[in-house]
C-alpha cells in the first residue's frame, strides 16, 4: 500500500498519541485558562496608517485628472466629432461582419454551447463523486 508521506506522518502521530498517554495538566493551568475565557476580548482599535492616506490621496488625484481630461475632451468639438465618426465606423464594421459571417458565427456559438454543456456535465459528475467520497474541500 503506497501512502503519502503526510498520511504516514499523521498515522505515526496518531499511533504515538494512543500508545503514550499524556501527563495530566499542571495545577494552575485550568484556573488560568478559565480566567482568560471569562475576560472579554479587547475591542480592536480603528487606526489609519500613512499608507492608507497616501493611497487614497494618489487615487483621488488620478480620478480628478481623469475627470478633468474627460470634461475637456467632451467639451472640444474636434474630439467629439472624431468620437462620433469612430462610433459610426465601428458600428458599420460590426454590421458588415455580422452580415457576411452568419454561418461561421452560428457554428461558433454552437461549438461554444456544446463545450459549455460538456463542461457542465463533467462538473456535475465530479461534484457527485466528490460528495459521496468525502473529497470535498473543508
Amino acid at each position: 500500500m503506497n501512502e503519502t508521506p503526510q498520511k504516514r506522518l499523521d498515522h505515526l502521530i496518531d499511533q504515538a498519541l494512543r500508545d503514550f498517554p499524556l501527563e495530566p495538566a499542571p495545577e494552575g493551568l485550568k484556573e488560568a485558562v478559565m480566567r482568560r475565557i471569562g475576560e472579554p476580548a479587547p475591542s480592536p482599535r480603528f487606526r489609519i496608517s500613512w499608507v492608507d492616506l497616501a493611497l487614497s490621496g494618489i487615487l483621488a488625484v488620478i480620478i480628478g485628472f481623469a475627470l478633468d481630461f474627460l470634461q475637456n475632451v467632451l467639451r472640444s468639438p474636434y474630439w467629439m466629432a472624431r468620437l462620433r465618426v469612430s462610433v459610426i465606423l465601428f458600428s458599420q464594421d460590426i454590421k458588415l461582419f455580422l452580415m457576411h459571417n452568419q454561418t461561421s458565427l452560428q457554428a461558433g456559438l454552437l461549438s461554444a454551447g456544446t463545450i459549455f454543456l460538456l463542461l457542465a456535465v463533467l462538473a456535475s459528475i465530479y461534484w457527485r463523486y466528490a460528495a459521496f467520497s468525502d473529497k470535498l474541500p473543508a
